[in-house]
């Protein structure tokens, strides 16, 4: 008899759609909790060298959840001992833009702040920051600036096809 009451609630507990989704919604929910639980143990671990990796990972899945404010404090972190990590300096200019404007005078203080963020590293040739420059000048109506920044970028670079792509949406 106790054997076929496991066995009843089991199976009820498992048929049940509504259960089996809110167990899957909490699962899913705990899984960023949990890797940041853990990253944030990487960081704390001792080990005299500053580990890097843990604190951008940890900023991604911040930004991702649109915790700004902490993934602003990592990546500051970061940038004081690398002031140059194009990844770090990525991430803030899209932490940047994620902050609420609520004027258009806002949005584009903020626009120049995440573009000044980048233009120290834009001469070392990352597509990546030269992408994000064009945007940021795009997205503050300075087309003509966007086409002048991609096309410097092509005449070191004539065979990346990304920019030429992107130089043509333009």
């Amino acid at each position: 008899a106790p054997l076929s009451c496991v066995l009843l609630v089991f199976f009820f507990f498992f048929n049940d759609p509504a259960t089996t989704e809110i167990y899957t919604l909490s699962l899913h929910d705990a899984l960023p909790i949990s890797a940041a639980t853990t990253l944030e143990k990487l960081m704390a671990t001792p080990g005299g060298a500053l580990q890097l990796k843990p604190y951008m990972d940890l900023a991604r899945l911040r930004l991702r959840s649109g915790d700004v404010k902490g993934a602003t404090v990592l990546l500051d972190r970061v940038l004081q001992f690398q002031p140059r990590n194009i990844g770090a300096l990525l991430l803030k200019s899209q932490a940047i833009l994620q902050v609420a404007a609520r004027t258009p005078a806002e949005q584009k203080a903020q626009v120049e702040r995440a573009r000044t963020l980048l233009q120290p590293v834009a001469d070392q040739g990352d597509r990546r920051v030269i992408l994000q420059i064009a945007a940021l000048d795009e997205r503050a109506g300075h087309e003509a600036q966007a086409i002048a920044v991609l096309d410097g970028y092509l005449k070191k670079h004539s065979k990346d096809v990304a920019v030429l792509q992107q130089l043509i949406r333009m």
